[in-house]
């Protein structure tokens, strides 16, 4: 099973493997008319304010191993809602996500199966077991008006949970615990949702203007991210930029695959969108990216011969849009 936990979060934008997540950038002025005037891109939230939102992502992932081709297919949708709770002094504003609803769809080496959390219990696919775990839970964390994400709080017990309520021996529950803790914590968690929220220029701009969002990511499989957003378009209540980048892994990147035995991974690849946000609060309203990943996993030399080398490649397609309240 090559599958990357780090989709696991709702709202994560999904970087490398399964996964789950949401970017959020910033604007605030209101322009009478479509204009090529310069704008500012902040955080405008206020307590009280709460928006729904859809979220899919669909991924391949091709692996190849000992002359085997191995693809596994995941189709996931989160329906969340996130609240404003209230106002930090200074600047600022609480916030709280909800993953209202969850619907997976695998297809891979571990089977084939369906899971939706409104209708099902625990699903028996190994890779589909995560969404049951983060069906109805919320987590919750500060952000500044440029997008710092602190005291993120939610995912301490998350891996556990999971473990108890999954149908797998104990020796299996334990490793899978092992990889999702590394994941499922606050601190690598805070990373990847300030990811998300970091992308805001420096300053005002205009049509054709350009920023740059560099950004670092630990967890099962750390990565290394540079995108830039370019703004395109504007109107009366939107902006739209355009996304493109580049994604590698660091060139020490090794990701535990059980205890004492890790796969060195050499991987990069591009990313590519359009961001649309609301003009008069900064959220994003919708936005669609594609990822392309390729490049190889490395088996260590465990005296059985030598390490093998395991190309693979990953696509991955995510939208988002607005829910009707």
């Amino acid at each position: 099973m090559f599958t990357d936990f780090r989709s696991l979060p709702a709202r994560s934008l999904v970087r490398l493997g399964v996964g789950v997540s949401l970017v959020l950038a910033l604007m605030v002025s209101l322009v009478p008319t479509v204009s090529a005037e310069q704008v500012e891109l902040r955080l405008n939230l206020e307590p009280g304010q709460e928006f729904k939102q859809r979220m899919e992502m669909e991924q391949v992932t091709d692996v190849q191993a000992a002359g085997q081709q191995m693809l596994e297919e995941l189709i996931v949708t989160f329906d969340t809602t996130t609240e404003v709770l209230k106002s930090l002094e200074g600047d600022g504003v609480r916030v709280k996500v909800t993953n209202d609803r969850i619907v997976a769809e695998f297809d891979g080496q571990a089977g084939r199966g369906t899971y939706d959390s409104d209708k099902d219990g625990m699903p028996q696919i190994p890779n589909l077991m995560p969404f049951a775990a983060m069906a109805g839970k919320s987590f919750s964390y500060d952000l500044s008006p440029d997008g710092k994400v602190t005291n993120l709080e939610g995912f301490e017990t998350m891996a556990d949970d999971l473990a108890a309520s999954m149908p797998l021996p104990e020796q299996a529950k334990a490793m899978v615990v092992n990889l999702l803790k590394k994941q499922l914590n606050n601190e690598t968690m805070a990373q990847m949702i300030e990811s998300q929220h970091g992308a805001y220029p420096p300053g005002v701009v205009g049509i054709g203007d350009d920023w740059k969002q560099e950004v670092h990511v630990s967890g099962i499989v750390p990565i290394d991210m540079s995108v830039d957003y370019k703004l395109t378009d504007t109107t009366v209540s939107t902006a739209t930029a355009a996304m493109t980048g580049e994604v590698s892994t660091p060139d020490d990147a090794a990701m535990e695959v059980m205890p004492g035995v890790a796969l060195q991974l050499d991987l990069d690849g591009t990313i590519e969108g359009l961001i649309t946000y609301d003009r008069a609060t900064g959220w994003v309203k919708s936005m669609e990216s594609q990822q392309t990943i390729q490049g190889s996993m490395v088996t260590p030399d465990m005296g059985q011969g030598q390490p093998m080398t395991i190309p693979m490649a990953v696509d991955t397609t995510i939208r988002l849009e607005e829910l009707p309240e």
